[in-house]
């Protein structure tokens, strides 16, 4: 049976966790005096609801930095999941397609000998609640602020841990961004997110939602980097839709993106 166990767990910060989803994604547990939230669900392919009991008992919130499959796949073990209101489609549409996303992995699943016949299935009709830009989450001791960031998706948001001064940039900063897949923001719209994000990471760690978590200032500044590049090598829009990768051949760093979803 698919099952956490304490090797996927690592405390970043005092009462402040990542866990592995079986090396699909990160998801981030923050414990406070009064609550506890959870950062994302993961794609849904074990019990991580009983797992963060074994952590803590207090409230949990969940809350998710974006929509798709492999960040609010487990929803239907909680009874409520915060998503910005331009997220609500692509959540609702991604929660169905699980299975399919972890199968694009076969060599992870053989890895961690996990069947999609041991999925959770079902456990509550979760209620959508809306997340916008300016929200504060008081946790007791541990305040987490909330940025709207529309790139990745266009209802992404970043997170900030204030005390611990920790900020969760979800998918929105990456080695290998994914701005070419459907219900993305304009690559012009996420750069203006990419520069907010690196204001608001001032000061705060870097953790975003795969591989090891720990990101740097210098990968914002690289992402933007090619961003405004990319931008300066087209002057509109493409009528039909092709998909292209800007790579920089000494980072390695890369964007994915749509030639018709580069300006606003």
């Amino acid at each position: 049976m698919n099952r956490y166990n304490e090797s996927f767990l690592e405390e970043i910060a005092p009462n402040v966790y990542k866990i592995n989803e079986f090396d699909f994604d990160l998801v981030f547990l923050i414990v406070g005096t009064e609550k506890a939230m959870l950062i994302d669900c993961g794609t849904g392919l074990a019990d991580l609801k009983s797992f963060v009991r074994t952590i803590t008992d207090k409230p949990l919130l969940v809350v998710a930095t974006h929509g798709h499959t492999d960040h609010i796949g487990g929803l239907l073990q909680f009874e409520e999941i915060y998503v910005h209101k331009d997220d609500m489609l692509l959540t609702w549409l991604s929660k169905w397609l699980r299975k399919q996303s972890a199968g694009r992995y076969p060599h992870v699943l053989k890895r961690h000998n996990l069947s999609f016949k041991n999925i959770p299935k079902k456990e509550c009709r979760t209620k959508f609640l809306p997340l916008h830009d300016g929200d504060v989450f008081d946790l007791g001791g541990k305040t987490v602020s909330v940025f709207h960031t529309p790139g990745h998706s266009k209802g992404h948001v970043v997170l900030r841990l204030e005390e611990d001064k920790l900020i969760f940039v979800g998918d929105n900063i990456a080695d290998d961004l994914w701005m070419h897949i459907p219900f993305t923001a304009s690559l012009e719209e996420w750069l203006q997110s990419a520069k907010r994000t690196l204001e608001l990471s001032d000061g705060y760690e870097v953790w975003w939602s795969h591989k090891s978590g720990r990101l740097t200032r210098h990968h914002i500044e690289k992402n933007i980097e090619l961003g405004e590049k990319i931008l300066k090598q087209h002057k509109k829009n493409d009528f039909f839709k092709s998909e292209k990768v800007y790579k920089d051949e000494e980072s390695g760093f890369k964007i994915r993106y749509r030639t018709d979803m580069i300006f606003r």
